[in-house]
């Protein structure tokens, strides 16, 4: 009962002091609340994003850092016992850690900046740290036997195909390799070391760079990275020479670090952010040489939309991947759209639900789903944390959250179309087809619109 509701940070806590007794390391006490309160001010810099340029992408091949963080740490030896020991003092590598400063890097636009993230500091650190390079550290002895553990399972379940116990357990070491990062920053951790935990992004960054550099000197094109991740465009080179560059890379990475291949798709899209031309992060659809599309970001993948949203923008990404034709994805919107008007949508498709976050009573500001929770809970309905609300928003001139319903509460003709319209569906395409020429106006436009322009 406790292990299935622990979380990342206690998981990787009870972890470690089970794993202290067999490897005869000595738990440190919990932090007292004074220390808890100066370590909850601390923050540190993440990892290095190399933003895209929005634009269609052809021949783009993928490829990722094997675990990074947990590898890092067991390569480079990163935990607080082994942390600026005497013994290497003069010997071992030291990492600076550049914890505040927004380094001016080039990027797919030549311009954008490398971008924070996991907070900002108050003081400038531009310190180096270096790690014993003669006794191994608790934490990345628990790593690599971890680390060693899930690789003897994955070979098992290649052999065996289907076996969900391994595949469980296989999940199970992975969490727990990719939390220890996180631990080391944690506040309330018994074996918490800013100075590690600042020391891991800090090789992130560097690896990381480290491929986009060689890549460019190889004559490709990176085209966007995210902390362990690189996309690269073949730009008329063959994957092989891409496979012996990897190589390349690889045979310059410490024990248990590996840059593996994650797929070839022929075409991508990066669409740009909600505000100025940069490339958005995180958010990109791609084609695979399978014909199998890959979104991340994007609101297909998201709960809190509509269906009719979600469907809509599958579809135009469908048809520009697959079929690059602008004109089709733009005259599918519009009869969307004016499906819509005409009523003709199902209420099904155009039910949004949201999931609470808290007691209905402790929410500041009324959002639409937090309205429709409140009248669910007059009706005697049991709502708390975790309650996913279903909610349709109706005609009329009130604010939304006024005007928001439970399905069964409202009619097939009832539902706000213009709502549907200007919130949903335009969000959902704008963008893609801003790439494509388009304009929002266009979108909208219908033979009506184009007459009245004319006689005008």
């Amino acid at each position: 009962f406790d292990i299935n509701r622990m979380g990342f940070s206690r998981l990787v806590e009870w972890y470690l002091i089970r794993q202290s007794i067999n490897l005869n390391f000595l738990c440190p006490n919990k932090p007292h609340y004074a220390e808890i309160g100066k370590r909850r001010l601390a923050s540190f810099k993440g990892g290095f994003v190399y933003e895209p340029k929005p634009g269609l992408y052809k021949d783009l091949v993928v490829y990722d850092y094997k675990s990074l963080y947990p590898t890092i740490i067991s390569s480079h030896n990163i935990s607080p016992d082994t942390l600026n020991c005497q013994c290497c003092q003069d010997e071992a590598e030291t990492i600076k850690v550049d914890g505040l400063s927004q380094h001016q890097s080039k990027t797919g636009d030549g311009t954008n900046l490398e971008k924070m993230r996991g907070g900002v500091s108050e003081h400038f650190d531009n310190k180096s740290y270096w790690f014993c390079q003669k006794n191994k550290g608790f934490i990345p002895s628990v790593i690599e036997d971890i680390i060693t553990r899930r690789e003897r399972i994955k070979e098992i379940i290649k052999k065996e195909k289907h076996n969900p116990i391994l595949e469980a357990r296989s999940g199970g070491l992975k969490l727990l390799a990719n939390s220890m990062y996180g631990y080391y920053g944690f506040f309330g951790a018994r074996w918490y070391s800013i100075e590690c935990a600042k020391s891991v992004t800090a090789y992130g960054r560097k690896y990381i760079n480290m491929v986009i550099d060689e890549a460019k000197k190889e004559g490709f094109n990176p085209v966007y990275g995210d902390t362990d991740s690189i996309f690269i465009t073949l730009d008329g080179k063959d994957k092989k020479d891409i496979d012996r560059f990897a190589e390349k890379i690889n045979l310059e990475l410490p024990k248990l670090m590996e840059l593996e291949y994650e797929g070839f798709y022929p075409k991508g899209i990066f669409v740009s952010a909600k505000t100025g031309s940069s490339g958005a992060k995180k958010k990109y659809a791609l084609l695979s040489d399978k014909d199998v599309i890959k979104i991340k970001g994007f609101e297909t993948v998201r709960r809190n939309w509509s269906s009719i949203a979600k469907e809509v923008q599958l579809k135009v990404l469908e048809i520009v991947l697959k079929e690059g034709n602008k004109e089709k994805a733009m005259d599918y919107v519009k009869s969307v759209i004016t499906d819509l008007k005409n009523k003709k949508v199902p209420l099904d498709k155009v039910t949004i639900q949201t999931q609470l976050q808290k007691d209905v009573d402790e929410y500041d500001n009324i959002a639409p789903h937090v309205a429709v929770a409140l009248r669910m809970k007059k009706k005697g309905l049991l709502v708390g944390p975790g309650t996913l609300v279903k909610y349709i928003v109706r005609q009329g001139k009130e604010k939304i959250s006024d005007r928001a319903r439970l399905p069964d509460e409202i009619g097939e003709d009832e539902y706000d179309a213009d709502y549907y319209i200007n919130n949903q569906i335009l969000p959902s395409v704008e963008k893609i087809f801003e790439l494509l020429g388009f304009e929002k106006d266009d979108i909208l436009e219908t033979e009506q619109s184009k007459l009245g322009k004319f006689f005008k």
